[in-house]
């Protein structure tokens, strides 16, 4: 029989017509017990940032109704809030909220690489949150953007060494044109890891870890172009290369924007990290990355669609095609 966890409600909209809920208990997929629910709309604050400290590893997607639930109380929040309880945790709305975000930046020196990729996204999302609440104080502000900066930093070369991991398995199926994209994933990485923003962001052991595996991927695939497709070192060293797809400048590398000397500025692919250059593509209602739509691409291989996914790699939302 097949089990669930949690179920992704609907917001609660102002005359509470929908209601998101939760499940607190491990019930079969197509049960209909209503007592294994809990509507987040009855929680207190407290308990609801609690549930959130206590989600662990749970996805994002699974966790986004008590997030909105966050969201649109602390935006109902009236900046003049008093107190009218020193006892009453739930009297002062910011209370269990502050209580979250001194938990979230108590640690300065947190090594976000050694967590799971949907606690980061969490962790994203509740830092996401208090972005946008309209009691953030300037310099909470300052450590709510550097958090995210180091997480965003974390998730895109996450979403590199998922890349390169699923390149290097043999049993998936890889065309040619997959090897000069590993390729180019490949020195974008490298270059990326060697700027100095990023070795201050991630931790030593992380950036040679990928370093490695950067440098492993450029050998398989230079030798898989070479010998199962038949092609020249001259195909490799002209199609490999990072340039600006307007102009053909070298770019910088960064895994969020391909940018050039000429001032050309294009979106990178969240999930494969090539300039959008299409009038149509994916983009999250979050964190407004793009994606590529791997339908327009001519008979996509196995590697290409698994490292596509309908779901932000930061956000873990579903993204929406955008057309222009």
């Amino acid at each position: 029989m097949a089990f669930h966890r949690n179920l992704s409600g609907l917001f609660v909209s102002s005359n509470a017509i929908h209601v998101a809920f939760l499940e607190i208990a491990r019930v079969p997929a197509f049960s209909n017990v209503t007592s294994f629910l809990t509507f987040v709309s009855l929680f207190k604050a407290a308990e609801l940032v609690n549930f959130l400290m206590r989600s662990g590893d749970k996805p994002l997607r699974g966790q986004l109704d008590s997030i909105q639930e966050l969201h649109r109380r602390l935006l109902a929040t009236e900046p003049a809030a008093k107190v009218t309880s020193a006892n009453d945790m739930d009297s002062f709305i910011l209370r269990p909220f502050n209580y979250l975000l001194d938990q979230l930046l108590s640690d300065e020196n947190t090594d976000y690489s050694r967590m799971s990729l949907e606690k980061l996204q969490i962790q994203r999302a509740e830092f996401s949150l208090f972005l946008r609440a309209p009691l953030t104080t300037p310099d909470l502000l300052r450590d709510i953007k550097a958090a995210m900066d180091k997480l965003d930093c974390i998730l895109a070369l996450r979403q590199m060494e998922k890349c390169f991991r699923l390149f290097a398995t043999p049993d998936v199926q890889r065309q040619a044109s997959d090897c000069l994209l590993a390729l180019r994933q490949a020195h974008l990485c490298v270059g990326y890891l060697e700027s100095p923003e990023v070795q201050q962001l991630c931790p030593t052991g992380l950036l040679e870890q990928l370093k490695r595996l950067a440098e492993g991927i450029k050998i398989i695939a230079s030798k898989l172009f070479l010998h199962r497709f038949g092609k020249t070192e001259s195909e490799i060293d002209s199609a490999s290369r990072l340039l600006c797809p307007i102009c053909g400048e070298s770019i910088r590398p960064n895994p969020f924007s391909s940018s050039c000397l000429s001032g050309h500025i294009l979106p990178r692919c969240s999930d494969c990290f090539e300039p959008c250059t299409d009038t149509s593509f994916y983009e999250c209602s979050e964190c407004k990355r793009t994606a590529i739509i791997t339908i327009n691409l001519a008979r996509c291989s196995q590697w290409r669609t698994a490292i596509s996914s309908r779901f932000c790699p930061f956000c873990d939302i579903p993204r929406v095609p955008v057309y222009f």
